[in-house]
């Protein structure tokens, strides 16, 4: 941890780049959605994947939303005390809660 800690910090390199590789594959995903669209009219499962194509987008906007706390440290926003109490690093994140001791 210690090691870790020294190496690699908050909104450095890694979290930078991963978090920009979430953004940019949501947006490959939304641009995908948006083209196949009209496929949602043809009647059948064709409606199947602008959705499967919709939600991939909206997951990895949310992994990129959680890898940079949600702009929390870009827009210097103060943790809310609920939130604090129950996450691990004291972020506006989900994947950092503790709840119930489920880690």
């Amino acid at each position: 941890d210690a090691v870790a800690a020294a190496t690699v910090r908050e909104d450095q390199y890694f979290e930078s780049v991963g978090a920009l590789g979430f953004f940019v594959a949501a947006l490959f995903f939304f641009l995908a959605f948006w083209k196949s669209r009209h496929d949602m009219k043809k009647g059948g499962l064709a409606w199947v994947k602008p959705l499967i194509l919709l939600g991939f987008a909206l997951v990895f906007f949310f992994g990129g939303g959680e890898e940079i706390s949600w702009g929390q440290r870009i827009f210097n926003i103060a943790t809310p005390e609920e939130i604090n109490a129950v996450n691990d690093q004291g972020e506006i994140t989900i994947h950092n809660l503790d709840i119930g001791g489920i880690e």
